[in-house]
């Protein structure tokens, strides 16, 4: 089992953002924010990905539910 080499309460009644936290380096950012007590929000553009997590069913763990304002924005300034 993994463990944390920093004090499991560092970030202890934190509220922390974390991008890209559908997979990846931003899942694994967002699962270790969580072992150190951190209120993890978790923003992904797949809410499928986000929902899927294990950290997803954690009390201190807020889905972001803002992919489809983000594509729109995106859509109506031309980013891709």
């Amino acid at each position: 089992m993994y463990q944390s080499i920093y004090k499991p309460t560092l970030f202890a009644d934190k509220v922390i953002i974390v991008t890209g936290a559908g997979s990846g380096i931003g899942r694994c950012t967002a699962h270790e924010l969580a072992a150190l007590g951190a209120h993890v929000v978790l923003i992904g553009r797949n809410i499928d990905k986000l929902k899927m997590s294990p950290l997803s069913c954690r009390p201190k763990i807020t889905l972001a539910i803002i992919t489809r304002w983000i594509f729109e924005t995106h859509r109506r300034l031309g980013i891709p």
